[in-house]
């Protein structure tokens, strides 16, 4: 069961990422980015004391990851190679949470067991629903967007940025 008031949240973030996705349209990736930044913060600020709550919505979280992929990548074609994968690094980043997130609404809601494809007692997916959902996100587009940055990043450096580090430091 949603919380009070759920539905009407999930609606005003939809409304805010379909903002930021017109704003990277208009080519203002700052806006876009804080945009779902925001979004992001909201609906997922509730996980530690309620993790239930930010689940109501996997897809919605999962669709904002994507954008910002999306957004970083489009944002750092205007910049120096560097900067161009840098931003391909954080984007990657973004697209595996974004997966994580995808997962959760893949297994928890658009997993059937009713026999109704492939033949009785088999699992099967609705891809219907998340690639017909209101939020912007699509199995086929997330993965074809995530094997694009790869590959870009795996044809321009063959290694990943490093973080400066004391020689002392252990996890």
């Amino acid at each position: 069961p949603l919380w009070p008031g759920a539905e009407l949240f999930w609606q005003q973030l939809l409304a805010q990422v379909m903002q930021g996705v017109e704003a990277a349209r208009a080519g203002d990736f700052e806006a876009a980015h804080g945009l779902l930044s925001d979004g992001l913060l909201a609906a997922t600020s509730s996980l530690d004391p309620n993790p239930r709550l930010g689940f109501t919505c996997s897809l919605g979280v999962s669709a904002m990851y994507r954008m910002l992929a999306v957004f970083h990548v489009e944002a750092g074609r205007l910049m120096d190679d560097a900067n161009l994968r840098r931003r391909q690094h954080v984007a990657l980043r973004f697209q595996h949470l974004a997966n994580v997130w995808v997962t959760h609404v893949w297994e928890k809601f658009a997993r059937r067991e009713d026999g109704a494809s492939f033949g009785e007692g088999w699992a099967w997916y609705d891809e219907k629903y998340i690639d017909d959902s209101a939020w912007p996100i699509g199995i086929r587009e997330m993965n074809v967007e995530m094997n694009a940055v790869q590959t870009s990043l795996s044809a321009s450096s063959p290694s990943r940025p490093r973080a400066q580090v004391s020689p002392g430091f252990r996890d």
